[in-house]
């Protein structure tokens, strides 16, 4: 059930003591309430307002840091060796353990000849 907040119930706000009022989804607010909001110098938060995060930055790595190469190379040819990678490559690629990933054994053209 949505909530209606008008300019009459802006005092209330003010008597409980209160600074900021958060309006959701949820909630119905009219000009008049926040013009008074305002000329009271209550705040009004809106749920819809994406938050500040000066910190996700600090918190989340960059794209792809702290991933070694390598170590990729070596876990995606062992799924496809185990048959973990068939669904998303699809039928007929195969994987060898040369540079070349995934091959099609017919033509392939790598010398490691260790299709498996």
């Amino acid at each position: 059930m949505k909530q209606l907040i008008c300019e009459q119930d802006i005092p209330g706000y003010l008597k409980r003591g209160e600074t900021t009022v958060l309006i959701d989804t949820n909630t119905i607010i009219t000009t008049a309430a926040v013009d008074a909001a305002s000329a009271a110098g209550l705040k009004l938060s809106y749920a819809s307002d994406p938050a500040p995060c000066a910190t996700c930055e600090d918190v989340a790595p960059a794209a792809g840091a702290g991933l070694d190469p390598e170590l990729v190379l070596r876990a995606v040819k062992s799924m496809a060796r185990q048959g973990l990678l068939q669904d998303i490559v699809g039928s007929g690629q195969q994987s060898c353990d040369c540079s070349h990933t995934f091959c099609s054994s017919a033509s392939c053209s790598c010398s490691c000849g260790g299709h498996n």
